[in-house]
């Protein structure tokens, strides 16, 4: 993204190279967290060596999450118990301490698909 033309001249004044903090400068709500990550894989066989690939490309998959999702907020996607009574939760005492072990099994749905975006980069 740092590289792409669309956001390079955007960059003013004696900003030459992009960083995050300037990137959040640029969207409309600034203060929020940003995060980055790629997701790279070895298209070569099994014990040979190669260069790493990106899944997805150069292209740009933009989302809003919220820390802590509620049913009012706006979240693109969020988590579903699928026990009707919740996560199960077994506690034991084990000498002076209790340990819970909780059993999650979720599924993913999609709540919000306009606070996602994809930028397609060539």
């Amino acid at each position: 993204m740092k590289n792409h033309p669309f956001f390079l001249n955007r960059l003013q004044g004696l900003e030459l190279t992009a960083s995050l903090d300037i990137l959040k400068n640029m969207l409309v709500f600034p203060d929020i967290d940003v995060s980055l990550a790629s997701m790279p894989y070895q298209p070569a066989a099994r014990g040979k060596s190669g260069k790493m690939q990106g899944i997805m490309g150069s292209d740009i998959f933009m989302f809003y999450s919220q820390d802590a999702p509620t049913r009012n907020d706006m979240s693109a996607a969020k988590d579903f118990t699928l026990e009707p009574s919740g996560p199960e939760i077994l506690s034991e005492e084990r000498t002076l301490e209790v340990v819970d072990m909780m059993y999650w099994s979720t599924h993913r749905k999609v709540t919000n698909p306009a606070a996602a975006a994809r930028i397609e980069v060539s």
